[in-house]
């Protein structure tokens, strides 16, 4: 099978997949823009290469050699993404498309060696660990999206997933960011999720679709005009 093609299936269980439970078909179908059918007979391969463990009627859930791959590679996307911001001064909105050019024709040398040179620091410019992908593991098993969040809810923004420049420039011009930490406000009659940038106090309407590619860490149970008032007080 196709490596590329291997490796958007791992992907689409990776961010699917929560705890050790089991995603099906139909899901991974949804998130590829395929049929299940189609997801069916390519679960099958990758289970035949050990990357998955597929069960007929109950789904597949990544193996251990299955998550190494996927870690691997969102470890080479951040760094790419970093080494493109930070070297060449490409915006946040513009290095996914280019990082996305590049990842198929980069070597895992090269991808080292941009670590040595990036120091392997911590985060990527849209977040996510790139030297301890065990740590990374362990964190995207925390996260959920923002659709998912009640409100009331403190996050914390940890990583945007695929959405058009315009998208990303607009929630970059209101502060939605990696790092930010958001009040999740009220949904409205038209499916927009309002939030609040806790920095700067400027209230966002975010749609369903980009709510659900937005991925936060829940920091507080409190409802959010408790911590605007604890925030005012200091």
């Amino acid at each position: 099978m196709d490596e590329s093609k291997t490796d958007g299936y791992l992907m689409a269980i990776y961010r699917l997949q929560r705890s050790d439970r089991r995603v099906s078909p139909s899901a991974i179908a949804a998130e590829r823009g395929v049929t299940s059918p189609t997801v069916t007979r390519t679960l099958q391969c990758l289970d035949e290469e050990e990357l998955v463990d597929y069960e007929r009627y109950r789904g597949a859930r990544l193996t251990a050699s299955g998550e190494r791959r996927v870690l691997a590679a969102l470890r080479r996307r951040r760094l790419l993404e970093r080494f493109l911001t930070e070297e060449f001064g490409y915006d946040r909105s513009e290095v996914h498309d280019e990082a996305d050019a590049l990842e198929p024709h980069v070597s895992e040398q090269f991808v080292d060696r941009i670590a040595a040179r990036l120091e392997s620091q911590s985060v990527g410019p849209h977040d996510a660990p790139v030297a301890l992908v065990e740590s990374m593991a362990r964190r995207e098993r925390a996260l959920q999206s923002l659709a998912q969040c009640e409100q009331g809810a403190t996050v914390v923004v940890s990583a945007i997933e695929d959405q058009s420049l315009e998208t990303l420039a607009s929630l970059s011009k209101s502060g939605v960011v990696p790092g930010t930490t958001l009040d999740v406000l009220e949904p409205s009659s038209t499916g927009e999720l309002t939030v609040e940038v806790s920095e700067t106090g400027e209230q966002v309407s975010v749609s369903a679709d980009v709510a659900s590619a937005v991925s936060v860490v829940h920091v507080a149970d409190e409802p959010t005009h408790d911590h605007r008032q604890h925030t005012e007080a200091r």
